[in-house]
């Protein structure tokens, strides 16, 4: 029987469903969502157990949960507003200026790059065992990335903020539009949100894209931190809107690039807040580009001393849920022979910069914690340990304008440790 998925089922990839969940959820279409993931699974296509089908489910029942209750406090507040807003549509991009300034046109502002690959993107051979080719291929490793890279800026007039916040947080512009791509993950898939009514107009600010999730690392310091990159095109006065930061990134960036801390407010001070001009720059690609990786090299490098004390390290992830059956075993035999186990939790942000500097050969688990080898140096060598219920193309894509020795290895159970054996 045709449906509304169809075309996503014949030619099956893990990315494009992914996407067509969110696409489904904006159009209000929560049901058909559902369905899609549930004959993913039933077909065989993916497991049940598999990342992208449980993240799927669990975005759903987000933004169900969302919308209840923007209902509820629609309707018991007042000084609160329910808006359906629209896709912010820029139109044709204008070339990005070196300076911006509050009399620039709302709209979409571009600048391309062609980004340099640390080593040839061609032949996934080289970089995993032979038995894990083919399903690696399976999973999209093997997809080519485009070097030529567009930066993008919009700039919005009149904007207010979501009054959630965290994963539901996003800009209103001109009291009805959105841009979905600089949303949290629940706001990125549903056009329905609350709003505060404004009693402050600010003039201009930087606002720092929302991460597509507040808790994790990767979002953060990709999305929302690398925004700063438009501070230095800013008068040094303009504050610097952003989201809940977690992880506290942004004071060692804006202390490691020159930028005074007192220019960040964080988003939930601007609920009844209206910016008179925004200026948001858009999320790096999703596999990263050279600029990203120059931008948080430069920082590190000409104001922190890697740490050399501890070259041979693996991430552990021995304290979470989706730590590998094994893992302590594994720990102890890295411990014999010269590994340091690092818990990623335990360093501040700058120890966790100075460690990954200094590294030469780093072990971790598929995770996030892998977003700090955009401080390592380009020799090291990199080997990301999967299990084959969560193959994710991410970090080797990531990996392509960071280092040349990057490995990666299907274990699932660490006591198979035999496999890793060539890349210890």
């Amino acid at each position: 029987m045709e449906t509304e998925y169809s075309n996503i089922l014949d030619d099956f990839d893990p990315i494009k469903m992914t996407a067509a969940v969110g696409e489904f959820l904006y159009q209000g279409k929560i049901d058909t969502s559902f369905a899609m993931l549930n004959e993913v699974v039933a077909l065989g296509l993916l497991p049940e157990k598999n990342r992208r089908v449980t993240n799927g489910r669990m975005r759903i029942k987000s933004v169900a949960k969302h919308i209840a209750c923007v209902e509820k406090i629609s309707q018991n507040e007042p000084s609160l507003e329910k808006i359906t807003a629209k896709v912010f549509i820029p139109g044709e991009p204008r070339l990005m200026p070196r300076h911006l300034s509050a009399d620039m046109p709302a709209g979409q502002y571009e600048s391309s790059a062609l980004s340099s690959l640390a080593r040839n993107q061609v032949n996934l051979s080289e970089h995993c065992a032979v038995e894990d080719l083919p399903l690696l291929k399976k999973f999209g490793f093997e997809r080519q990335l485009n070097e030529l890279q567009t930066d993008r800026l919009f700039v919005g007039k009149n904007c207010r903020f979501s009054y959630l916040a965290d994963d539901a947080m996003t800009a209103l512009i001109d009291e009805e539009y959105v841009i979905p791509a600089l949303s949290g993950r629940v706001a990125k898939s549903t056009s329905i949100g609350i709003y505060k009514k404004t009693d402050h107009i600010l003039g201009e600010a930087l606002v720092l894209p929302f991460p597509h999730k507040v808790g994790n690392f990767y979002h953060a310091l990709s999305e929302m931190v690398y925004g700063l990159r438009y501070a230095r095109n800013l008068s040094s006065d303009i504050p610097i809107i952003h989201g809940e930061d977690k992880f506290k990134l942004l004071p060692v960036i804006c202390k490691l690039i020159g930028i005074d801390e007192q220019r960040l407010i964080q988003v939930s001070e601007c609920a009844s807040l209206k910016v008179s001009t925004a200026y948001m720059p858009s999320t790096p690609s999703f596999y990263w580009n050279t600029p990203f990786v120059q931008f948080f090299r430069k920082a590190a490098l000409r104001n922190l001393k890697p740490d050399i004390g501890q070259s041979r390290i693996y991430i552990s992830r021995s304290r979470s849920a989706r730590s590998t059956p094994g893992e302590a075993d594994f720990e102890l035999y890295l411990q014999k022979i010269g590994y340091k186990i690092i818990h990623a939790q335990d360093l501040t942000f700058e120890g966790q910069i100075k460690l990954f500097m200094g590294a030469t050969k780093i072990i971790a688990p598929h995770g996030a914690g892998l977003t700090n080898m955009v401080f390592c140096r380009d020799e090291v060598r990199i080997v990301e340990v999967f299990s084959s219920n969560m193959l994710q193309p991410d970090f080797y894509q990531r990996s392509k304008f960071v280092n040349k020795d990057y490995q990666c290895v299907i274990i699932d159970d660490y006591n198979q440790r035999n496999k890793l054996a060539d890349y210890i």
